[in-house]
């Protein structure tokens, strides 16, 4: 019994391990013998140039030939000839999980069967990028229960009406994002606002993750009062680093003079708006080609120093 018990524990431990192979720059990688029509000719279809060295998992090997599994390009034949040398690897299952998928612009496939998609590889997924699908708030919703790890992710142009699911999931604690993009959506300015009034909450932790929010080219309330409720959110939080909005139209003509007013640094001296030092620990906001592109980016810029940065929103 103890010998099964130990032959068993070999065969795991061999199976656990796979062999790896550094190939030489400049080799030509070939698609498999049997699924060319110059197999019967004994020539072989080269598939792709290596420009640079490359290790990659070795399925199986030949006299002359071993099978190699290469990214994005799957089973390809190398000559045993251009391999540098071979190690013995542990398999790690964990990393051969999804951690980025793009479905930008998936008009041809239902969002039934896109949510279906992401319910499949959300839980290893750390990058979700769904730009410019029809996408309502239940599905969402069901994005983020289904991506409990995610990091990033990209709803712009997807038609959504609020965000709602991602207000709460930042309540409950679970959500992580540090990149979140909802640009060029119909955003109302009262679920806005929500958003805005979390970054001040002292008592949720998980706000205090995300670090970049996109939301250019949505609505925007009468006088702008949503801007006023991110001022006074701004001003305890310390952690969103980048934050981009639509800029009203009546703004423009006092753009350049609204400009200079983040040209200051604690003690409210003027410092000018070109090369600014790093040491200021300004919030910066630049508005490039102002006539043309209605959006204005604010950079908190706060890691310079230990206390507290002096921040300003431009329409206040």
């Amino acid at each position: 019994m103890q010998r099964a018990t130990a032959a068993d524990s070999d065969r795991n431990s061999r199976s656990s391990k796979c062999l790896w192979a550094l190939i030489a720059a400049g080799t030509r990688l070939e698609i498999p013998r049997d699924a060319t029509k110059h197999a019967k000719s004994g020539r072989h279809a080269p598939a792709l140039k290596l420009e640079t060295e490359l290790w990659c998992e070795a399925l199986e090997s030949g006299a002359s030939w071993t099978c190699l599994l290469i990214p994005a390009y799957g089973k390809l034949y190398v000559k045993n000839a251009r391999i540098i040398k071979t190690e013995t690897r542990a398999s790690n299952k964990h990393k051969c999980k999804l951690k980025r998928l793009v479905m930008n612009g998936a008009k041809t496939t239902s969002q039934n069967l896109r949510i279906k998609w992401i319910k499949i590889v959300g839980y290893s997924l750390d990058t979700l990028h769904l730009r410019n699908n029809t996408l309502g708030t239940r599905a969402l919703a069901s994005v983020l229960e289904s991506c409990p790890r995610l990091t990033e992710l990209d709803v712009s142009g997807c038609e959504l009406p609020d965000v709602g699911p991602i207000t709460r999931a930042f309540r409950d604690e679970n959500c992580i994002l540090r990149i979140l993009k909802v640009a060029q959506n119909h955003i109302s300015t009262e679920s806005q606002e929500d958003l805005f009034r979390l970054l001040r909450d002292a008592k949720c932790a998980s706000i205090r993750n995300l670090q970049v929010l996109h939301l250019e080219d949505n609505p925007t309330s009468r006088e702008n009062r949503s801007l006023q409720v991110l001022l006074r959110s701004l001003q305890r939080n310390k952690t969103l680093r980048q934050v981009v909005l639509s800029m009203a139209e009546k703004h423009f003509q006092n753009a350049q003079t609204l400009r200079y007013r983040f040209d200051r640094d604690h003690n409210d001296q003027w410092l000018g708006h070109e090369d600014l030092p790093i040491q200021h620990r300004l919030a910066v906001l630049s508005i490039p080609v102002f006539k043309a592109l209605p959006t204005a980016v604010i950079e908190i810029i706060f890691d310079y120093a230990k206390r507290d940065v002096y921040r300003h929103v431009l329409w206040d």
